[in-house]
């Protein structure tokens, strides 16, 4: 029997934490998802995603999130949707974390925040949760 969370014997990262190889951070891998990836809008949020065959410790989904500053010329403005966004997400993606294990599956996804005004958290976690469903399908 496994523990909640854990895929033969091995504990996922689902237990609401968000650990430094589930972030796209590097330079190529963000250049590589907007020349080859897919997107769609759930508004105010696009996602830029790619889907490719997982290399050996590349099978969870890897996040990263922006704020355009044409719209929130703050710093703390944009800070505090990055953070909204990053925690919704972080609540939320244990699905992701299932389909990319069991299809031995690379994602990388790019949130775009492209609102003009800063939602509330309850918001912006239905917004990722319809955004999640929609990536799964």
């Amino acid at each position: 029997m496994n523990p909640e969370g854990a895929i033969d014997g091995k504990k996922l990262s689902g237990k609401n934490t968000f650990p430094k190889r589930e972030k796209l951070k590097h330079r190529k891998s963000i250049q590589y998802l907007f020349d080859k990836g897919a997107s769609f809008v759930v508004h105010p949020i696009r996602l830029v995603y790619v889907v490719q065959d997982a290399l050996p410790k590349e099978d969870v989904p890897k996040f990263s999130v922006t704020v355009s500053k044409k719209h929130f010329p703050k710093a703390v403005d944009r800070n505090e949707i990055k953070r909204k966004i990053r925690e919704a997400y972080r609540l939320n993606k244990s699905p992701l974390i299932l389909y990319c294990k069991e299809k031995n599956r690379s994602l990388h996804m790019m949130w775009i925040f492209s609102g003009k005004e800063k939602k509330e958290f309850e918001v912006i976690q239905d917004l990722v949760q319809k955004i999640i469903k929609k990536l799964l399908r």
